[in-house]
């Protein structure tokens, strides 16, 4: 199942054209920087509406939405702040060598919950990044709530790390609104 999603994510990411909207990449230039990130990032606008999310190691990629141009300047600094903060992690290679030993592992339960905590704490760590980089706990979480309603990963890419999955979405925005 990895193979697949990875090769048909390979797909995707090959259609998609590189983005090269100024405000764009001097948004991701900026944030980038911030975040002493030290290679090029790819972004790469889709033509799915849908489709929102990281992925790579050696060269990553933010592939975003085909309506990514409309969104407003926050919008833009929330998203990418989002995910250069996964790039900056390594979300994704940690998240790939997780899913690999589950698969070893099917049979135990502690690994799929293992496997779980950590996309959890993977998303709860660039929210905080986000969070730390300036941007209103309220702002944030009505960008995420919308994001969210239009862009999410159908099925067959799990292998990408989305920014906004609806089963995480609650505690998510209940931890970034509480302030204790």
């Amino acid at each position: 199942v990895m193979l697949v999603g990875l090769r048909r994510l390979s797909r995707l990411s090959a259609a998609a054209r590189p983005l090269t909207d100024r405000r764009w990449v001097a948004a991701a230039d900026g944030v980038a920087a911030g975040f002493s990130l030290r290679g090029p990032v790819a972004l790469r606008q889709t033509n799915l509406a849908t489709t929102l999310g990281t992925w790579g190691w050696r060269r990553p990629c933010v592939l975003l939405p085909s309506q990514c141009e409309s969104w407003s300047d926050d919008r833009m600094d929330i998203v990418l702040g989002h995910e250069l903060a996964h790039i900056r992690r390594g979300d994704w290679a940690l998240q790939m060598a997780a899913d690999l030993v589950r698969a070893g592992f099917w049979y135990n339960p502690l690994f799929w919950l293992a496997c779980a905590r950590l996309r959890r704490e993977s998303e709860a760590a660039c929210d905080d990044a986000v969070l730390e980089a300036g941007v209103p706990a309220a702002d944030y979480a009505s960008h995420l709530l919308e994001i969210a309603r239009t862009c999410r990963p159908p099925s067959p890419l799990a292998t990408l790390v989305p920014m906004a999955r609806r089963s995480t979405l609650e505690w998510r925005i209940a931890a970034m609104l509480n302030h204790t």
